[in-house]
């Protein structure tokens, strides 16, 4: 069995008709016909039913033609790979990034990348944690910046690789007209009848700060739903509930009056790089992982 006949045998299958797949195929009909007998001779199995003007899969040849695309699929990307090896610096790169990722200077570290390997083109998906790990899964994605937690089912698929680069301290941001922004810390019981500004359920943050308050038997309810990180500093600052992040993400977005107080016990969050167990040792890759283990 040659790769050239399991190209035949899934083109034949599209076509329904051994003529117009010798065109698309670019070989005489005849020519195509023996290959495809030779191919059932071979297996010992026949893979088309052959009408006058139509051909139509057997229940052998509909398993034969999802496996050989399949294995077709895997010689493409093993060709990639070899291309990408002989050609070093050469490749290309879909990262995915959280929307706060300004916060830990993703887009300079993009940037000095670019410099350091001109050749290699960028595509950035800035979405949240859990969509860049679907999409990572999804093979939409070859690299992830997520916010880790062990809230988030998808840590513990075998199929990823996470790199932890740094660990936030979170806080409890709020408009100096609280009460609670004078403390040096906050106990989560102080929490209990504070209105909560946090994302949707999906995201991250509200998982963390949600296991969070669970932990200490305190109940939880989101006040405002944000999914902004800016909306929702905009809605801390008029005094209309507490918001959780860093400090930094305060800061960043220009809200200098808004004051980002420690929880008690302390609450941190990782942020990391995730890849794919499989695409681990693209060279490409391999060497992007490299750089953002030295820059960060």
């Amino acid at each position: 069995m040659e790769k050239n006949q399991l190209l035949y045998a899934i083109t034949v299958a599209k076509s329904k008709n051994f003529t117009k797949a010798a065109e698309i195929l670019s070989i005489s009909q005849p020519s195509l016909s023996n290959q495809i007998i030779k191919l059932e001779n071979e297996l010992h199995v026949h893979l088309f039913e052959r009408n006058h003007h139509t051909v139509t899969l057997t229940e052998a040849g509909t398993a034969f033609v999802y496996y050989a695309a399949a294995l077709l699929g895997n010689w493409k990307e093993l060709k990639l790979l070899m291309h990408d090896y002989s050609s070093l610096k050469k490749g290309s790169l879909r990262i995915g990034a959280t929307p706060i990722m300004e916060i830990f200077n993703i887009p300079a570290l993009l940037a000095n990348f670019q410099k350091q390997y001109s050749d290699i083109s960028m595509t950035l998906l800035q979405t949240g944690s859990s969509a860049l790990l679907t999409a990572l899964k999804n093979k939409e994605i070859d690299v992830a910046f997520i916010i880790a937690s062990d809230s988030n089912p998808e840590i513990a698929d075998n199929d990823f690789n996470f790199i932890k680069l740094s660990e936030d301290l979170l806080c409890a941001i709020m408009s100096p007209k609280n009460p609670l922004s004078t403390h040096k810390t906050i106990k989560v019981a102080a929490l209990n009848s504070e209105k909560l500004i946090l994302p949707t359920g999906t995201n991250t943050l509200q998982k963390v700060v949600k296991k969070y308050f669970d932990s200490h038997n305190i109940p939880f309810k989101t006040t405002y739903c944000c999914d902004q990180t800016e909306a929702a500093l905009a809605f801390a600052s008029e005094n209309l509930g507490v918001y959780f992040g860093t400090e930094n993400i305060a800061r960043c977005h220009g809200y200098n009056d808004l004051v980002c107080i420690p929880l008690d016990p302390p609450l941190y969050r990782s942020f990391s790089l995730v890849t794919t167990q499989k695409l681990q040792f693209h060279p490409t890759l391999k060497n992007f992982v490299l750089f953002v283990q030295e820059k960060i």
